[in-house]
């Protein structure tokens, strides 16, 4: 499917961490959730912002800011209370949405958050093309020339991923 593959670079512990109540930040507590978002996208484009047991995805791309959360959501946006609900994913157009956005995933009360960056860097120096012999004669498969153990850094192949996420 893709002859590339993918590192992931992460944060493990991080110093961005504060209240979603601006007014605790003040008294040195931490910073502010917009203050995190903006250190955080001075050197990175995506992140995970943790706040009430929850880890809700944010992102900078081309002037936009996107907020994700992966929790199931029912049809009027409220948590579903199945395994049938979707994902929820909003485009906003400026930092100060995204920071209202993420505030209203999470309550905006009294409670501590941590913003945690991740960087995706695609790399095609780890695959190898494979044909494999499938019943339409479509699919390639890549594999991995040699391992690489990286402290903190994830390597992995994009269409072993894919195919993963396929099989369930």
């Amino acid at each position: 499917m893709y002859s590339c593959s993918f590192r992931i670079v992460y944060d493990e512990e991080t110093d961005l961490v504060g209240c979603l109540r601006d007014s605790v930040n003040k008294q040195d507590f931490g910073m502010t959730l917009k203050e995190a978002l903006t250190t955080m996208f001075t050197n990175h484009n995506a992140g995970v912002s943790i706040a009430t047991s929850k880890s809700l995805g944010v992102m900078n791309y081309y002037n936009k800011y996107y907020f994700t959360d992966s929790h199931a959501f029912g049809s009027n946006g409220a948590s579903a209370s199945d395994t049938h609900g979707k994902t929820c994913v909003i485009e906003c157009s400026s930092l100060d949405d995204l920071v209202r956005v993420c505030k209203r995933a999470t309550g905006s009360g009294n409670i501590q958050c941590t913003l945690n960056y991740i960087d995706v860097h695609m790399t095609d120096r780890l695959t190898v093309n494979a044909n494999i012999t499938t019943e339409h004669n479509l699919h390639q498969s890549l594999q991995v020339t040699y391992p690489i153990n990286i402290s903190h850094e994830v390597e992995t192949n994009l269409n072993q991923a894919t195919q993963q996420y396929k099989d369930y």
